[in-house]
């Protein structure tokens, strides 16, 4: 078979790669500064760029929505841990597609170097199913392969590699780390891409060839499967995400933006009993269910989404299930309503997998594979060290009247209730929800034994509903999103709980805090606490006249350059028309999709308004608007 010169290109990587790191020790995977110091670069920067380019022509052909056949392996986060990539490939048979790209060792057996022998032609494939070929099964990546571990770059190439010699059968989606705003944050501990890529190569022309190759990675997939057809994203759901062809109307090729699907896509979480720390009663158990999204603090953006948008989500594209990654758990994937405490599913509706075992090499967590298979579905859990256990997904044969025979027709669950309420009695869009909002509630409201409820009844309902979700956001802005797992998970996971939130939000709120309140609003919500610098004044006026200094003196002193490159970012995603200056509108929608924001809080963007706009000319430019925060902060601190 003959090979065009990017796929030559291609099977040199992969050689190259493997080769070089069968033999190298799996411990130096998190030395950040040996890293550094000896700037390790197995792959040439102009080969580097080959495949890159040769990749996104590949990625730019394929549709905001990916379908999949089964049988298909979906992984989750990889996170630069390039040891582990290449155990997930030997633990799924990935090695076949391998095999003939690599030079093998004339001997090899497991030393002190490698925990795995990476290659051996033994058979590790007794948990699969009769029916799955692993000649041609298919990967599904759900994004997030860079930042944190030591060879992102070394993933990123892999895979790329991998996508140009098999495009068929090797998918891969974006994650909100193939952005240029987390690729260039700094972390604690860890590599972010950026830093990795200009310490091996010397200069950005691989990180820049990255970056225009992410812009052109699908969004989401559908696995087509006989038991059901499952929808797979990086994060999850939005109130802009209600069915497949909002997401195929997505403009995808560009930087994720912090409102609107594309951004939910990457970013959005799921809010599950267990976020907000306490045992529900029944009642309050079933008033959770109707909450479907809320604000999402501990990210700075996107939304948590809950039961009632998943179910009509999965009702109105006729869905299995959803399964997404961007959160590690402890066991490597969790199953999420399966279940509630009056109705069974077939399946989870929801599924969270992660797939970088030991993650940052301090939670000491499991890693998880789905396999989907024609006729199963089962999770492959792994640690660090190779051990491996499938189990099979909860799975309820007799639950809600579904079949548990191979079907035709995609599974989904019962579409909710609706009630109706007259034209009369319908609550006024003054209320703190628009129009459409209103009648999602009044129907994510009714329940199957109530057969009328009065315009009382909603009203109260509403009220009710309203002070629960205001406080499940104090709660979350107070405690973060929490999660299972033992106390050594919990306390890493607060560890990094600062590198979750959007970099820029953490280079805004560093400066000033005024941004965090742009998001929450103070007077409308209960987030006060997230914003470093907040206390009972009320927005401030324009800076003092007194302060001479220039807006670039300003800048110097306040700004680092990785926190003004993330605040471009902001002003950019609120500038909406793209014509480099705020208006009012554009503040007030933008300030609309990042908070409960409702029309009797406009006064309050009003004044932020007029803080900012120094000329007068009823908009506000970059300077103006980094030049205000510069100055109040300077105002704050004497």
């Amino acid at each position: 078979m003959s090979h065009n010169s990017s796929e030559v290109t291609a099977i040199k990587v992969i050689r190259q790669l493997t080769s070089y790191f069968i033999e190298r020790p799996v411990h130096c995977q998190w030395n950040k500064e040996k890293q550094i110091d000896q700037c390790e670069c197995v792959i040439e920067s102009k080969d580097a760029i080959v495949v890159i380019q040769a990749a996104e022509k590949v990625l730019a052909l394929e549709e905001n929505v990916v379908y999949i056949p089964v049988p298909v392996m979906v992984c989750g986060d990889i996170h630069g841990q390039f040891y582990d990539l290449l155990q997930l490939f030997h633990l799924t048979g990935g090695w076949r597609l391998l095999q003939n790209h690599f030079v093998r060792p004339a001997t090899f057996s497991i030393t002190s170097n490698c925990t795995l022998p990476l290659w051996q032609d033994n058979d590790l494939f007794k948990f699969a199913p009769p029916s799955f070929d692993f000649h041609e099964h298919h990967y599904l990546f759900l994004g997030d392969y860079v930042d944190r571990g030591s060879f992102s770059n070394e993933c990123i190439l892999l895979l790329m590699a991998l996508k140009v010699l098999y495009p068929k059968r090797i998918h891969l989606l974006r994650g909100n780390h193939e952005s240029r705003s987390m690729t260039t944050h700094i972390y604690d501990d860890g590599f972010s891409f950026q830093e990795e890529l200009i310490a091996k190569y010397g200069n950005s022309d691989v990180y820049e060839a990255c970056m225009q190759c992410f812009d052109e990675l699908p969004l989401s997939a559908i696995v087509q499967s006989p038991t059901g057809y499952w929808f797979c994203a990086h994060g999850g759901l939005g109130p802009s995400v209600t069915c497949l062809e909002d997401i195929k109307s997505i403009i995808r090729s560009r930087e994720p933006p912090l409102t609107g699907a594309m951004c939910d896509l990457l970013w959005a979480d799921p809010l599950l009993e267990e976020v907000l720390g306490y045992t529900m009663s029944n009642s309050e158990y079933d008033e959770f269910l109707e909450l479907d999204y809320l604000p999402n603090p501990p990210r700075g953006c996107s939304h948590l989404f809950g039961y009632q948008a998943i179910i009509e989500f999965l009702t109105t594209c006729k869905i299995t299930g959803i399964v997404r990654a961007h959160q590690c758990k402890e066991e490597g994937v969790s199953f999420h309503f399966d279940k509630t405490r009056s109705k069974t599913f077939q399946f989870p509706l929801l599924t969270t997998v992660f797939s970088a075992p030991n993650y940052c090499g301090t939670h000491k967590n499991k890693a998880a594979v789905l396999v989907f298979s024609p006729t199963t579905v089962e999770a492959l859990k792994y640690d660090e060290h190779g051990s491996y256990v499938m189990e099979d997904i909860p799975y309820h044969k007799d639950a809600a009247a579904l079949h548990s025979t191979v079907r035709e027709v995609p599974i989904a669950p019962p579409p909710p209730p609706v009630i109706t309420v007259s034209q009369t009695s319908t609550p006024s869009t003054s209320e703190s929800e628009s129009s459409p909002q209103i009648r999602n509630r009044a129907r994510a409201l009714s329940r199957p034994e109530v057969q009328l409820l009065t315009p009382e009844v909603v009203r109260l309902r509403q009220e009710k509903q309203k002070k629960l979700r205001r406080y499940s956001i104090s709660v979350i802005a107070r405690d973060g999103v929490r999660e299972a797992g033992s106390e050594h998970f919990q306390q890493a996971l607060r560890r990094d709980s600062i590198h979750e939130i959007h970099p820029g939000w953490q280079s805004l709120r560093r400066m000033t805090g005024v941004i965090g309140r742009l998001q929450r609003l103070r007077k409308k919500t209960s987030l006060n606490n997230l914003s470093p610098t907040e206390d009972s004044q009320h927005y401030p006026t324009s800076p003092s006249n007194s302060d001479t200094k220039s807006f670039s003196s300003n800048l110097l002193q306040l700004v680092k350059d990785q926190d003004l490159s993330q605040m471009k970012f902001v002003f950019n995603s609120i500038d909406a028309d793209q014509d480099g200056h705020l208006s009012l509108s554009e503040m007030k929608k933008f300030a609309s999709e990042v908070s409960d924001y409702c029309e009797s809080d406009s006064k309050e963007v009003d004044q932020l308004m007029g803080a900012m706009d120094k000329d007068c000319d009823g908009q506000v430019s970059f300077e103006e608007f980094t030049s205000y925060m510069a100055k109040f902060q300077m105002n704050r601190t004497e």
